[in-house]
């Protein structure tokens, strides 16, 4: 038997556009300024979670002993909080090695580890336009769904204009949206015609211009309440259940679900586990402390990196790139950053499962993979700070593109068996887009 722990960073259910508007951020997501929903599970056997959960609270009280006023338990906003503007650079030597203590004995007993995300502007793009999305795939004016999503929401994300992005939120008329949308993006087409960088980009915006305006008016429909799709998470959680079956011969009953507070187990009851134990709290329940210190960790390099990376909108023109302080590494930090790609990127097919705007977690992956790539920390100081930057960004253009190769090769089956991806959706055949 196993016992799994999910806790969560970045929840929301509701959504309104941020005031003052703020051009980076296009709505208020509140505290956490997360942009999306992550959610961590850590699997642990039943043979050994005493001892892990014994060597655990070794490590905690050890740590709780060094801070001026301990708490009676860890959490990762209170090792992370305002240190983490450059990742493990940015935290304290006594934090960093705390995450090394704690991964190594979570590799120790071979934990295994799940990790997801959701996008939340994904997450609107799916109440107001996805069954536009669905009708032009299905009229065959767009051959793939899941690139328009994708292409929609990293423009809704990034680009959008505070008009835009009010019609979007406020007036929730699809037809409108998507008027305002072919709007701007025919702004955009005008203002950096010649803006090199974005010339992909803007051939891109020209495709859905036409296309919006062949559509905008077979669009009749009424557009869906706002709110988190939890089938998504389900979804995920249901892919990574399926390979530990088929690798492993591990059976869904065999698995007992402890829910941090906030989650509700009506979300997962389809999955046929054990058992499923909901209102759980930390203070308690060990196994949800250890998630929440992975799940802040992970959701904050997923953040960090992503407000680092953003361009600039006063000038367009300007080639952005991450700062070459994330590459400051100590041994200790690179040592930390192995360790995560031990645990969090083991191998598996279905540890590390993205939203169909994946650019902020592929970032965080082609990152850890990076650093990962040198055998030795004397081998990645040989290379300098501005370099690493460089190839770590080719290893995200390369990540990226193979991901988008894999996918149109597979729309393409998909088209041919089941006729749409609305059908192959509703199969439970595909992820949810």
């Amino acid at each position: 038997m196993f016992s799994m722990y999910i806790d969560e960073k970045g929840p929301q259910e509701t959504f309104k556009v941020s005031e003052p508007f703020n051009w980076r951020e296009k709505i208020a997501f509140g505290t956490d300024a997360m942009h999306g929903y992550v959610g961590n599970i850590i699997c642990i056997s039943n043979e050994d979670k005493k001892n892990i959960e014994n060597e655990y609270l070794m490590l905690e009280n050890s740590l709780l002993s060094q801070m001026q006023n301990p708490k009676k338990e860890l959490k990762g906003k209170l090792l992370l909080k305002g240190r983490f503007k450059y990742g493990v650079v940015s935290m304290r030597p006594r934090d960093v090695k705390f995450y090394i203590d704690l991964l190594n004995l979570l590799l120790k007993y071979n934990t295994s580890n799940l990790t997801f995300s959701v996008n939340k502007m994904s997450v609107i793009v799916d109440s107001i336009l996805l069954e536009w999305i669905y009708m032009v795939e299905e009229k065959n004016l767009f051959p793939n769904s899941y690139l328009l999503k994708y292409i929609i929401t990293k423009y809704l994300d990034v680009e959008a204009s505070e008009k835009v992005i009010k019609s979007l939120i406020e007036d929730k008329n699809p037809k409108n949206v998507l008027c305002e949308i072919q709007k701007h993006m025919n702004e955009l087409i005008v203002e950096n015609e010649k803006n090199e960088r974005m010339g992909d980009q803007i051939g891109t915006y020209k495709l859905i211009v036409e296309l919006i305006d062949k559509t905008k008016n077979m669009v009749t429909y009424k557009s869906k309440s706002i709110g988190f799709d939890w089938d998504k998470v389900a979804f995920a959680l249901d892919l990574w259940l399926t390979e530990r079956r088929a690798v492993h011969g591990i059976e869904s009953e065999t698995f007992n679900m402890y829910l941090d507070e906030g989650i509700r187990k009506e979300y997962f009851e389809s999955l046929n586990l054990g058992s499923i134990h909901e209102g759980c709290k930390s203070d308690e329940v060990i196994g949800l402390r250890i998630t929440d210190l992975l799940v802040v960790l992970i959701g904050n390099y997923i953040k960090m990196l992503r407000m680092d990376n953003i361009h600039d909108p006063k000038d367009m023109t300007k080639v952005k790139r991450v700062s070459e302080k994330w590459f400051d590494l100590s041994e200790q930090h690179f040592e930390l950053i192995k360790l995560l790609k031990q645990f969090v990127f083991p191998g598996d097919m279905y540890s590390f499962v993205l939203d169909t705007y994946f650019d902020n977690e592929l970032n965080f992956e082609a990152f850890v993979e990076y650093i990962d790539s040198f055998d030795s920390f004397d081998q990645y100081k040989k290379v300098i700070n501005s370099v690493h930057v460089l190839e770590f960004f080719e290893i995200y253009r390369v990540s990226s593109n193979n991901r988008w190769r894999e996918s149109i090769s597979n729309n393409a089956l998909i088209l041919k068996i089941f006729g749409s991806t609305r059908n192959a959706v509703s199969l439970k055949i595909l992820r949810p887009l």
